[in-house]
């Protein structure tokens, strides 16, 4: 059984506001990975590897609305992998102080009961942050007993888009 636990807790605690993260489309279809922090996903978000290829995570913004999801894939980022945590974390620099954000489980149509292979949370504050390169964010996950930390790179151009309202088909359940 999969389980995540995040280490490293850290003052700044947002609560999330709206359920509205991770919606996907039924269809599968194979996620181009290229193993690189510039991959594109899924859900044209990014797409980042997990330790050494083992997983991938793939961060959705959606400017607009200021909320970020996160996809758990397995190693080809062609698979959901669904876990039951209580949630994810992200740790990272506000002002030169160290902050956290909460992410909340959105449990898919395709994930078992009390797993989920998405987490979600709506908060301008790391949004914004995020656009900080100064921020360092990481996010801090545990899968099957062994702890990892992916470095969340948010550069690219949003002139003339937003990752909201894209309708990709999703890669199939694992």
């Amino acid at each position: 059984m999969l389980r995540i636990f995040v280490s490293s807790f850290l003052a700044g605690v947002l609560a999330f506001s709206s359920p509205a993260y991770c919606q996907q489309s039924a269809s599968p279809t194979a996620a181009t990975a290229k193993h690189s922090y510039e991959a594109q996903g899924p859900h044209d978000g990014e797409l980042m590897e997990v330790g050494k290829g083992e997983y991938h995570v793939e961060v959705v913004i959606e400017e607009k609305k200021k909320q970020i999801s996160v996809y758990l894939l397995d190693k080809t980022a062609k698979s959901y992998i669904a876990i039951d945590a209580p949630f994810l974390a992200i740790n990272l620099k506000i002002g030169g102080k160290p902050a956290q954000f909460k992410l909340k489980p959105v449990p898919q149509e395709i994930d078992q009961p009390g797993f989920s292979s998405c987490f979600g949370v709506a908060s301008p504050e790391l949004i914004d942050a995020l656009h900080d390169s100064h921020s360092d964010a990481r996010l801090a996950l545990k899968i099957t007993s062994k702890p990892y930390v992916v470095r969340i790179v948010h550069n690219h151009d949003h002139a003339g888009h937003d990752h909201a309202g894209h309708n990709h088909p999703a890669p199939k359940k694992k």
